[in-house]
């Protein structure tokens, strides 16, 4: 598809000599320069949903133990010793 863009004088001189020196044209470097920009915005994007989601999570987590009333001083070590005891070990294989 052919489309009519304005681009600045200096961006068209570099893209001229960057054609020039990998012998493609001008069509080849602004499309590989457009799907580039594409992927990095996917990627952004992506990451921030991740980043979003991993908020939520630590969100919940915290209103979880904060209306159970966890005591902060329960050592996590020791209640997973004491379920890995009572449940995986006395599972039989």
């Amino acid at each position: 598809m052919k489309t009519a863009i304005s681009i600045p004088d200096d961006i068209i001189r570099e893209v001229d000599h960057l054609a020039k020196i990998n012998k493609w044209s001008r069509s080849e470097i602004f499309t590989t320069a457009i799907r580039e920009y594409i992927e990095l915005n996917k990627r952004n994007l992506l990451q921030k949903s991740l980043q979003d989601s991993s908020n939520k999570l630590l969100d919940c987590i915290d209103k979880a133990f904060s209306e159970n009333n966890i005591n902060e001083d329960v050592d996590i070590t020791q209640l997973g010793k004491k379920y890995f005891a009572k449940t995986v070990l006395k599972e039989k294989y």
